[in-house]
């Protein structure tokens, strides 16, 4: 089984770096549970153009779960300096120098100038310039940290099957134990129904036919068949969902539920002690597998 056909769990984590002349980039990711595929990417502001190649890498990957991706972006090339003169403050200082109360004064020099705060702004910029090899840079690290999140998503997800087939192995068990306990069932309700219907009959002026008819309808609500058919192929399939089906989750989610109404139904006719055991015990398996496949891809 290779690793994308293998049951997957929700829960996860991956990371990398890389870097180029250009750039050092940082990928973390970390998943768990959620219903559907719910993804949070946080990349610096600038980066920002490049966040949906990234939402698609994740998209190709992976069906099922929040995930939180931060990138790191570290330019490595050297920033570019730019020094302006703000001139509105030079001709405010200058015109100081034709005022009466600076007349006498030795008039300025640009070196006097130039160390007057605020006279001259430097600043430095980083490159701003994005090139495809970056994008690839970034996208590459990206797919690494995936990989690394998938890989641990399996990982889990081999210990989540086991428990799956350990569960679906104890509920297919329940299933034939009900099937077989349901002929002493029958014979039982069959035994007592007699019982009561020999005493009826002995009642002056009962109606033998809305009696009879009576009985018919109590055996009917009593007969489990049905409900078995549908419990043991329920099972048979979400058995072999486990084996062949991904993504799995939501299929075996769906067929917990019908399992639980058989289970639920089958508990309210069954009057036969046996059967209601098996019953219980069935049902709190079912709930066992629920909590499991709650953190299944």
């Amino acid at each position: 089984m290779t690793a994308d056909t293998a049951l997957a769990s929700m829960t996860g984590y991956g990371s990398a770096s890389a870097e180029s002349g250009r750039y050092r980039v940082t990928v973390r990711m970390r998943s768990v549970n959620h219903r559907n595929l719910d993804l949070a990417v946080k990349i610096p502001e600038s980066y920002r153009h490049a966040e949906q190649a990234l939402r698609g890498l994740l998209k190709e990957r992976l069906t099922r779960g929040h995930v939180d991706l931060t990138a790191e972006l570290e330019c490595l090339l050297s920033p570019t300096t730019s020094v302006a003169l703000d001139r509105g403050v030079v001709e405010q200082i200058l015109e100081l120098e034709n005022d009466e109360l600076t007349a006498g004064l030795a008039p300025l020099s640009v070196g006097d100038l130039l160390k007057v705060s605020g006279v001259l702004a430097v600043r430095q910029e980083e490159p701003t310039d994005w090139m495809p090899e970056d994008q690839q840079l970034l996208e590459s690290t990206v797919e690494v940290a995936l990989a690394g999140l998938v890989d641990s998503r399996h990982e889990e997800g081999r210990s989540i099957r086991a428990a799956l087939e350990a569960g679906l192995e104890r509920l297919a068990e329940a299933a034939d134990g009900l099937r077989n306990a349901r002929e002493a069932a029958l014979a039982e309700l069959s035994s007592g129904l007699r019982a009561r219907l020999d005493k009826l009959l002995e009642i002056p002026g009962l109606d033998e036919q809305r009696l009879a008819q009576e009985a018919a309808v109590l055996a009917e609500r009593s007969d489990v068949t049905e409900e078995l058919e549908r419990l043991v192929a329920h099972v048979a399939t979400a058995r072999s969902q486990v084996e062949r089906v991904r993504p799995l989750g939501k299929s075996l989610e769906f067929l917990l539920q019908e399992i639980h109404r058989e289970l639920n139904t089958l508990g309210a006719k069954c009057r036969h002690l046996a059967m209601a055991s098996l019953v219980l015990d069935a049902k709190g398996t079912c709930e066992q597998i629920r909590e499991q496949v709650h953190n299944v891809e």
